[in-house]
């Protein structure tokens, strides 16, 4: 199982494709387009399938590979933002932040992000929940935000 985090409008427009070709089969379209050489169908199916070739690319193109913990690792360590404040909570809540006290709000986490860092957040969490602690990436970065950012923390590096 992975699991990965597609913004809703990538996965919207995939399921208006497949269902545009869906209604082709429905309708009959596609039988006459190629079964009865009807030219307007033809042109209906071609645009429907280039169209729904074209929203499967974009959705598999929101599946990195690449751990987000590398991905998004300028976003998490920019001290000039809030929310890569918050980025470097959710990292450290992960990376053994209950043992330490680090507690981490998460409606107040996902209530003071914009959609782009909220998602950053979600692909952190799904990330987590995958691979754990057996990401390497994810291990480094928690342990540069304990050193880099314990002034955060209210501690002593």
């Amino acid at each position: 199982m992975c699991l990965i985090v597609i913004p809703r409008t990538t996965l919207t427009k995939l399921a208006a494709a497949a269902r545009a070709v869906q209604s082709l089969v429905d309708d009959e379209t596609l039988s006459k387009a190629y079964v009865h050489s009807d030219e307007e169908a033809q042109a209906q199916a071609v645009s429907a399938f280039d169209k729904l070739a074209e929203c499967a690319a974009g959705a598999l193109a929101e599946d990195k590979a690449v751990s987000p913990f590398i991905r998004y690792r300028k976003e998490t360590l920019d001290e000039t933002a809030h929310a890569g404040k918050s980025l470097r909570s959710l990292v450290l809540n992960l990376w053994n932040g209950w043992e330490n006290g680090w507690g981490l709000n998460l409606s107040a986490l996902f209530g003071s992000v914009d959609p782009h860092h909220a998602r950053i957040a979600l692909e952190m969490i799904a990330s987590y929940s995958w691979r754990g602690e057996k990401d390497a990436a994810f291990m480094a970065l928690g342990s540069e935000i304990r050193v880099e950012f314990a002034h955060e923390l209210g501690e002593s590096a």
